[in-house]
Parts: C-alpha cells; structure tokens; sequence
C-alpha cells in the first residue's frame, strides 16, 4: 500500500534509513507577511576600494571602465521566513535575502566587490565558500561566476559588468 499524504509526494534518496522520521512543514497562514522589496544597493566611490580594482583581470576593463562600484557582502544573520516560524540562521547578501536591487543599465559598467563574511567554523548545512552568477548581461567569464568559482572566508572577487547593449 502506498503512503499518503504529503509524504507520499516526497522524493527520497533509495539509500536513507528506513526508520526516518518525514514529517511535514509546520502549519502557517497563508499571506502574513507583507512582499519584501529589496533595498536598491548605492554605488560607492571606487577610490576607497583597498586595493583597487586590477584591469589586466578583466576583459574589457580599460575600454569600458566601471562608472559606478558596488561593495556587496556575504553574511550570516537570522531571517524571519514567516511570522508564525521562529528567525533561523541564514546566509545573504549585506544582511538580506535575496540581497538589495542594482539599478544598471545596457551600456553603462560597473563592479561590484563582493566580501565572503561568512562564519568559517560555522555548524549546519552547506560550506562558506561561494560563488555568484549574474543572468541577463553578457559578462566575461572572470565575473560571470560559474559553479567551482569559490571565494572563501575572508576573501574578496571584483565582478566587472562592461554592460554592453543587447
């Protein structure tokens, strides 16, 4: 006989315990909380950025040199996800999930310096080393961010955008 239920709509690993406890979400009201609208993220002025930005590894970099830099950092803090969920730990951007707007525009550079501050000795699931991939912008690779492009605690990665038109 077939489990039921939400349970039953799971799909789970062939090689986990058998006596391994599913149990489903808490229950929540539906349409509590208000949209969050993310901050829209301020430029910052590119002379306080120690060191500076290094041309030779970017494309581009001197024939479409940022307009506008970003600081963008990685961090841990606790999240309300519902109102009737208690905050749990988690990890975003400056202190934010999904992370603050960039206004950018086909044509106008930029870059953003983003910091790992994630906890290196953190306890629970996933690592602190990260990547970031932007979509909708033709970006060379160094800034585009693919899946083993890590930076660790600590470090930082420049992501030039030449913000080409389409």
């Amino acid at each position: 006989m077939a489990p039921s239920g939400a349970a039953a709509q799971l799909l789970m690993a062939d090689d986990l315990p058998q006596d391994l406890e599913v149990r489903p979400s808490p229950p929540t009201t539906p349409f509590l909380a208000p949209l969050q609208i993310p901050e829209v993220k301020q430029p910052i002025n590119g002379a306080a950025l120690d060191p500076p930005p290094d041309p030779a590894r970017h494309q581009l970099y001197n024939e479409y040199p940022p307009v506008k830099i970003y600081e963008l950092r990685e961090k841990q803090f606790l999240h309300s996800y519902h109102p009737q969920i208690p905050p749990t730990p988690s990890w975003g951007y400056d202190g934010f999930i999904p992370g603050p707007t960039f206004h950018a525009r086909y044509g106008e550079p930029y870059l953003i310096r983003r910091f790992n501050d994630l906890p290196a000795n953190h306890t629970g699931f996933g690592l602190p080393s990260t990547t970031m991939h932007l979509h909708n912008n033709h970006t060379a690779s160094e800034s585009d961010g693919f899946p083993m492009d890590f930076i660790e605690n600590g470090e930082w990665w420049d992501h030039h955008y030449c913000g080409l038109p389409r």
